[in-house]
């Protein structure tokens, strides 16, 4: 069966929300919920706070 993503371990950098941006995905997800396209940047959102920001799926 092929697996999307990568069988390497990859480096976790954990941040602070201080930046928030808007990003384009599509809706193709794989069976673990990740996305299975690149997720591109669209613009930075000076005008909202971590507050304002929904967070729709937890991992």
């Amino acid at each position: 069966m092929e697996r999307w993503g990568s069988a390497e371990l990859l480096d976790v950098v954990l941040v602070r929300p201080d930046v928030k941006v808007e990003v384009v995905a599509d809706t193709s997800v794989d069976p673990s919920g990740r996305w299975r396209h690149p997720v591109p940047m669209h613009r930075v959102r000076t005008d909202l706070t971590p507050a304002d920001v929904e967070q729709v799926r937890e991992s």
